[in-house]
């Protein structure tokens, strides 16, 4: 895909970080040869974005990323990390020529008929530090999400660097609890674009069982499991630029 006609790339970050948490993947793009366009907003109420409070609906989020999109920027495939991959996978039709999941779900919190999901009081907890000790919720999910990495004290002060570098403003942190606590995109899954997921086998957010649904739900869809936290972005950039490398090759110009 060095020839330019690969097709452009939308890169969406996680809770509370912003588009510079993919640098280390864009990076690692770039040195596969990957010349497509490559865009990695910043999320409603992150980083240079204003606004916040729309981040609850997925829908209108998507909404403003698509009318957001640089004038030659049409029809690319939306990769979302974490959070990101609520409004990846609510972007439809021509405006998504391809979704990739990384370290991302369709519906973050358990259901009776969706057990391999976080326990929702994972997320009151994290609401209840936003409203009292803000350092705390950050250490707290830093943690969390290095938890399972090589070295996972390194990662988790790199985390905690992004969190605090993106300067998120509270009603966008809140909202972004709100859409992980009571999003559900399973009816977008098989929306006619294709579909890739990338899964960390040590992801202390996503169970392990993810995996067989989404292949159960969409059947051909691309799907690899590898060794890693649920911040793979930041803890296997390589890893995650040969996975889009790859898929994105698979998906016509």
């Amino acid at each position: 895909m060095s020839d330019g006609s690969a097709p452009a790339l939308v890169l969406l970050h996680g809770w509370g970080f912003s588009g510079a948490v993919w640098e280390p993947v864009i990076r690692a793009l770039r040195a596969r040869g990957y010349a497509g366009r490559i865009h990695a907003p910043d999320l409603p109420g992150h980083g240079a974005a204003g606004g916040g409070d729309e981040l609850a609906d997925p829908d209108a989020v998507a909404a403003q990323l698509v009318a957001g999109l640089p004038d030659d920027l049409e029809s690319p495939v939306w990769a979302g990390w974490s959070l990101g991959a609520l409004p990846a996978l609510a972007i439809r039709g021509a405006d998504a020529r391809g979704r990739i999941l990384v370290a991302g779900s369709p519906r973050f919190v358990c259901a009776a008929d969706w057990p391999e999901a976080m326990d929702p009081r994972e997320l009151e907890g994290f609401a209840r530090l936003l409203g009292s000790d803000t350092g705390r919720l950050r250490r707290q999910f830093a943690a969390l999400c290095a938890r399972g990495a090589q070295e996972p004290a390194a990662l988790a002060r790199s985390l905690r660097g992004g969190l605090e570098a993106a300067a998120a403003r509270p009603e966008a942190l809140a909202a972004g609890l709100a859409a992980l606590r009571d999003a559900d995109r399973r009816g977008d899954l098989g929306a006619g674009s294709p579909l890739a997921a990338l899964l960390a086998e040590d992801d202390a957010l996503i169970p392990p069982g993810l995996e067989r649904h989404l292949a159960t739900r969409v059947p051909g869809a691309r799907i690899r499991r590898v060794p890693g936290p649920h911040a793979l972005p930041l803890a296997a950039p390589d890893t995650v630029a040969e996975f889009i490398h790859a898929t994105l090759a698979e998906i016509p110009a």
